[in-house]
């Protein structure tokens, strides 16, 4: 499951078995708001089988400095504007300030009304945060929950731990919802459980461990 449940791709052979992208259109108008803010996306898309998962702009590439993100990655293509080459794009990736990217995210959801789904991870390296765009009915739980019923799997037998405002939806919806304890406030007050300890201190393993009785 990836990019936030926009695809669910079977690992032994790489077979696609969900996918939802943006519509075109619709982010091709958001891309050039974006941009009159000076705002520039790292474009994650479905182009597997041409060795590309991400797209960007040289001009925004150039202002942004997208290098330590890049690292170590060579799936990824440059094109020279937005405005032609953009296809089968799974999430849109906007890093910057808290402050510009609250703003952002309220100036789409005035709008663009329920065109797309939005939130901004705060727990995050690259930036002080980075304000997420998919698909309207994409979010990590519907697809795990799509994944869940296709492998005859009770959703109140799973467990789903996350530690930003991506993985809310599903920890309230999963069986047991546990934040980490170095996750947000909003994550922390959708979980069931919360760890004893962070990430960096094998949280999720201690956890798991006491939870399952091992």
């Amino acid at each position: 499951i990836v990019n936030n449940g926009s695809m669910l791709r079977r690992s032994k052979d790489d077979e696609v078995l969900f996918s939802q992208y943006l519509n075109v259109n619709d982010l091709r108008v958001l891309l050039q708001e974006g941009i009159n803010l000076d705002l520039h996306p790292i474009i994650h898309v479905d182009h597997y089988k041409e060795n590309c998962d991400i797209i960007l702009c040289k001009e925004g590439n150039l202002k942004k400095n997208y290098s330590e993100y890049l690292k170590d990655n060579t799936r990824y293509r440059m094109i020279e504007d937005y405005s032609k080459g953009i296809d089968k794009v799974l999430a849109m990736v906007y890093p910057g300030s808290k402050e510009e990217l609250n703003y952002f995210n309220k100036y789409i959801n005035k709008n663009f009304p329920g065109k797309f789904s939005i939130h901004i991870i705060e727990n995050v390296n690259m930036a002080e945060a980075i304000l997420e765009v998919m698909h309207p009915m994409v979010n990590k739980w519907t697809c795990l929950e799509r994944y869940a019923n296709w492998q005859g799997i009770d959703l109140d037998k799973i467990i789903a731990i996350g530690d930003d405002n991506n993985d809310i939806e599903m920890i309230k919806n999963s069986g047991l919802g546990i934040a980490m304890k170095n996750g947000g406030i909003m994550v922390k007050s959708a979980a069931d459980l919360i760890t004893e300890r962070d990430n960096n201190k094998s949280g999720v393993a201690l956890e798991l461990k006491r939870v399952l009785n091992l």
